[in-house]
C-alpha cells in the first residue's frame, strides 16, 4: 500500500526569547511518501523518504531542513515475542547558542518476549546521530553533532489487568565535537504503573 502525507509545525513558546535573546517561535512541515506492506503473516514492515524543515521567526537562525528516511520492521517470530526495528529523521528543538536546532536520525530495536502470562522481558537498543544547524559566525569549538548510544533491559510483572511493576536497567554514551562535554550515564528505574 502506497501512502503520502503533510504534517505542517507550527511551534509557538511561551516566552518571545530565550535566554540567549533568540525568538525560537516558529512553522515548518514534515512531507513523507513511502510503502506500508505485510510481507508474510509475522513480518510486517514500511519505507519512507521524508522532508523536514523548520523556520524560526528569528532571522538570525537558519532554517533547519533535510531529507531522511523512515523505515519499520515487524517480526513476530513465536507468539511470545515480538521485535520491531526503526529508522526515522526529525527536526529537533535546541536552546544551543549557536544553533537553530538539529536533524536526529534515530535507529532502534526492540525485543519484547512473556516468560509468562504475567511476566514479559524487554531489551532495546538505539543510536542517535544529531547534525545541529550552525548559526553563522559560530566559533569552531561550538557544537555541531552529537552521538548517543542507548541499551537497556526491562522486567515487567502484570499483577492484575489494571496494575503492573516495571524495573528496568538503561545505559547512554553520548559522543559530541565538544571536548569534556560526553557523558555516560547507568540508570536504575522501578515503577509502578495503573491501566484503564
Amino acid at each position: 500500500r502506497a501512502y503520502a502525507s503533510y504534517a505542517p509545525i507550527n511551534v509557538k513558546y511561551d516566552e518571545d526569547d530565550d535566554r540567549n535573546g533568540y525568538q525560537r517561535s516558529g512553522d515548518g512541515y514534515v512531507a513523507s511518501g513511502g510503502l506500508a506492506m505485510t510481507l508474510t503473516g509475522k513480518l510486517n514492515g514500511d519505507v519512507s523518504v521524508n522532508y523536514v524543515s523548520r523556520s524560526y521567526d528569528d532571522p538570525l537562525l537558519p532554517d533547519t531542513s533535510g531529507w531522511g528516511l523512515g523505515a519499520g520492521l515487524g517480526w513476530t517470530p513465536t507468539y511470545l515475542t515480538t521485535v520491531y526495528v526503526r529508522v526515522d529523521t526529525s527536526v529537533q528543538e535546541t536552546t544551543s547558542e549557536y544553533a537553530s536546532g538539529y536533524l536526529r536520525t534515530l535507529y532502534s530495536v526492540r525485543v519484547d518476549h512473556e516468560l509468562t502470562r504475567f511476566l514479559q522481558i524487554n531489551g532495546f537498543a538505539s543510536y542517535s546521530d544529531n547534525d545541529y544547524q550552525l548559526i553563522d559566525g559560530a566559533p569552531s569549538d561550538a557544537r555541531a553533532w552529537d552521538k548517543i548510544y542507548r541499551y537497556g533491559v526491562g522486567l515487567s510483572w502484570f499483577i492484575n489487568r489494571h496494575l503492573f511493576l516495571n524495573a528496568s536497567y538503561d545505559y547512554g554514551k553520548l559522543k559530541t565535537n565538544v571536548p569534556e562535554d560526553g557523558y555516560n550515564v547507568n540508570t536504575v528505574w522501578l515503577s509502578l504503573g495503573i491501566e484503564r
